[in-house]
């Protein structure tokens, strides 16, 4: 099992600095996670992607075309006052930003959820990721 924070789901579909790694660990775990917040998160990676030129406009529909087809196989965790609640106290406890802390919340709860299941977590922000693995989470980075 492996949560993609939106650094990391990017990888999956954008050529960019550690794209094998997280290609190769999509691969290989057959259960794949995220938060809802990764939707709009990559959209908007895209868009800058487009913005700064590192896409065209075609290479970019073609992108985000096939993460809508892929975003139904995803186990997407939702929002909720107990989950927002829980990722306000990680921000102020690790200093994150918002979104990240929803990741690290959704992340943790899945965890919670599954204990006995090996949860990767797949992440590229240095914060993030010192923040999961004081929380004790096997990181892909």
């Amino acid at each position: 099992m492996i949560y993609f924070d939106t650094s990391a789901l990017f990888k999956l579909y954008v050529d960019e600095p550690g794209y094998e790694i997280v290609r190769a660990a999509a691969q290989a775990d057959p259960i794949r996670c995220t938060h809802l917040v990764a939707y709009t998160e990559f959209c908007a990676a895209i868009a800058k992607a487009i913005r700064t030129r590192r896409l065209t406009q075609a290479a970019a529909a073609a992108l985000v075309a096939q993460f809508e087809r892929d975003w139904a196989a995803y186990s997407v965790v939702s929002v909720d006052e107990a989950l927002a609640r829980r990722a306000a106290q990680l921000a102020m406890t690790f200093e994150l930003r918002g979104y990240d802390s929803l990741h690290l919340a959704a992340a943790e709860r899945l965890k919670q959820a599954v204990p006995l299941e090996t949860l990767r977590f797949a992440v590229f922000d240095e914060k993030l990721c010192a923040a999961a693995v004081k929380l004790g989470f096997e990181i892909l980075a």
